[in-house]
């Protein structure tokens, strides 16, 4: 894992800090209330670092995949979105049953999802004040496979990226490092799972992470 793929990984939640803490000022904000959210994100800055550093030397050697409750993963990693998603004014969702049992790892798989997430409120954050700025994550059962799917309201990822939206900077630029679809893609497969872009056009984006089922 290169420096910049960790910079770029924990600097997301200190971000959200960042925002609660500018917020503090702002007129009719609860300071109690932020204070609680900004030691809940720093709670969970310490466990990003913590997860960065295991996966930096799980990344030496093999991934170690297990059986994994997907509700929780999924859950946590929506709750770590959530207040870039308040900042860009999208409404974010989930639908994953508690049933869903996967083998993967679930520490890059968090990761991945986590990327996904980012990249498209990169891309709401460019929509039009009058169209929909909706993100949702959902999973469902195919046999023996499960699918994760991250998608958004649009407006579509732009052309020049489509032959190759994994590449490392191929993704839009305008807030991140370009390496977010590429950390996510690597990160899927380092996790058990195999990233794609189902669809992409003016009516949103479609990614599927491929996992393997678990009775």
């Amino acid at each position: 894992m290169s420096l910049a793929a960790v910079l770029h990984d924990i600097r997301n939640p200190l971000h959200n800090t960042t925002l609660l803490a500018e917020s503090l000022g702002a007129e009719g904000v609860d300071p109690a209330l932020v204070r609680d959210q900004m030691l809940e994100q720093l709670d969970r800055v310490h466990s990003r670092i913590s997860r960065v550093m295991a996966q930096m030397a799980e990344f030496a050697g093999e991934s170690r995949c297990r059986p994994v409750r997907l509700t929780q993963m999924v859950s946590e990693a929506v709750a770590l979105i959530e207040p870039q998603a308040r900042e860009f004014g999208v409404s974010l969702g989930m639908d994953c049953t508690d049933q869903l049992m996967v083998k993967a790892n679930p520490s890059f798989l968090a990761q991945a999802l986590e990327h996904l997430m980012l990249n498209c409120l990169e891309i709401l954050a460019g929509q039009p004040e009058d169209k929909p700025r909706r993100l949702w994550v959902s999973a469902k059962r195919e046999k023996s496979l499960v699918w994760l799917s991250v998608q958004d309201s649009g407006p579509g990822l732009p052309p020049e990226i489509l032959h190759s939206p994994f590449e490392p900077l191929a993704a839009p630029r305008s807030r991140g490092m370009g390496l977010g679809l590429a950390l996510a893609h690597a990160l899927a497969r380092a996790g058990g799972g195999e990233l794609t872009l189902h669809c992409t056009n003016e009516m949103g984006t479609h990614f599927r992470i491929r996992l393997e089922g678990m009775p």
